[in-house]
């Protein structure tokens, strides 16, 4: 028995070669994903908008008109098997199994249990679960999205050492095609460029190259988000299709203040720490059934990996060895991740779970906080704080695969 969990604990934290992280990086999204989401991927679920994808002309009218001038091109290029669920599954599995293995290399994570956990995340939350049960038609355009999303990120941070004009270029071009994905989908980019740079703090870099770097992620994004808006303009020239009239535009008409909206996101994404999943379970009349018990364990799994985090944070800003500015600064942009993570969803007012994959990868943070206190805490600390976080990680995967079974 003793072998056994020495052999598993070596398999778990043991480095990997890029072969095999690339490997499994694509094995754990494919085995999870097909856990959460084989039921939606090996059967046929008609529901609401998901009809519009047996009319390419609506669907071409409904995506160019909301901003999502790349989605019928993509349908261009796939054809009709982004309406085969199961194929629909394993190229959107595949997309995300990329943007796995691509976070991966951005940090330098290097071992199974990572790998294992990010592909949870990036598989199985809930955000995937509300589009592939709802918009199953979308999955393959918003897979690739969350990639290339996940890629620009990993290609700016490349740029750590030397600026890359032809890197620098095909950023921005990249960024611009997730616009055009899906508009929600950008402040993946945003966030993991903001956890590179705390990532870059924690590791010894000062300030002022760790904010000209992430300020030339901000270019990135914004001539994306112009040259999005120009071809934007002209695509609805070419098709002549008007601008559709969605969510943001439909909520504005109730006042809702941009300070309300502020406030609002802050306030949501807090609560998302307590309750995973609001209002799935809110019928449900039996407060102790088996969804509303999954429901409370995966809010003290949140809770506990956040209070990990949060201690982590508080001895690195206690011990570590930057300076009080670098501290400020990677205090503050952590702050600030919680607005961008939330910024698309206030702008529409609050109105699609389906805007809030970025949420998410506030576990990335986590674990960016926990590779730094391996090589700086004490050990007895650094395992047992593993231990608990990788136990409460994997009740929340049990979560998440209950959840998706449940919306199918």
């Amino acid at each position: 028995m003793k072998n056994i969990i020495l052999k598993t604990k070596h398999y778990l934290f043991s480095q990997t070669n890029n072969k095999e992280l690339f490997f499994y990086s694509l094995v754990y999204s494919y085995v999870l994903g097909f856990i959460a989401h084989a039921f939606a991927f090996l059967n046929l679920n008609l529901c609401h908008d998901y009809l519009n994808e047996y009319n390419i002309d609506k669907f071409t009218t409904i995506k160019i008109g909301s901003g999502r001038f790349m989605q019928p091109i993509i349908r261009l290029l796939l054809g009709d098997v982004i309406v085969t669920p199961w194929l629909n599954g394993i190229i959107g599995l595949t997309m995300l199994g990329l943007a796995v293995y691509f976070t991966l290399k951005m940090f330098g994570f290097d071992n199974h249990i990572t790998a294992f956990v990010i592909s949870g995340i990036y598989v199985t939350n809930l955000t995937v679960s509300v589009c592939i049960g709802s918009y199953m038609h979308d999955f393959v355009g918003n897979s690739i999205g969350y990639f290339l999303a996940v890629f620009v990120a990993y290609s700016w941070g490349k740029m750590t050492q030397k600026f890359s004009a032809a890197r620098f270029v095909f950023s921005v071009l990249l960024s611009t095609v997730v616009l055009g994905i899906y508009q929600g989908i950008i402040p993946v980019t945003v966030v993991l460029m903001m956890i590179f740079s705390v990532n870059e703090i924690l590791n010894g870099q000062t300030t002022k190259p760790a904010l000209l770097h992430l300020g030339t992620g901000a270019c990135i994004i914004s001539l994306g988000a112009l040259l999005y808006f120009i071809l934007l303009k002209l695509s609805f020239v070419l098709t002549k299709i008007k601008p559709a009239f969605g969510y943001a535009t439909s909520y504005a008409e109730k006042n809702i203040s941009a300070k309300q909206r502020v406030v609002g996101s802050y306030l949501n994404y807090i609560w998302h720490f307590f309750v995973p999943s609001h209002s799935i379970f809110s019928n449900s009349i039996e407060p102790f059934n088996a969804s509303t018990v999954l429901l409370y364990t995966a809010s003290i799994a949140n809770i506990g990996i956040l209070i990990f985090g949060i201690v982590i944070l508080i001895k690195w800003i206690l011990k570590g060895q930057n300076d009080v500015l670098s501290k400020s600064c990677a205090v503050t942009v952590i702050a600030l991740i919680s607005f961008i993570s939330s910024i698309i969803y206030a702008v529409t007012c609050f109105s699609h779970m389906i805007t809030r994959y970025s949420y998410y990868l506030w576990y990335v943070l986590v674990i960016v906080l926990f590779k730094w206190a391996k090589n700086h805490l004490h050990v007895n600390f650094y395992k047992v704080a593993t231990t608990l976080s990788v136990l409460l990680a994997t009740a929340l995967l049990v979560y998440n695969v209950r959840i998706s079974n449940e919306i199918y």
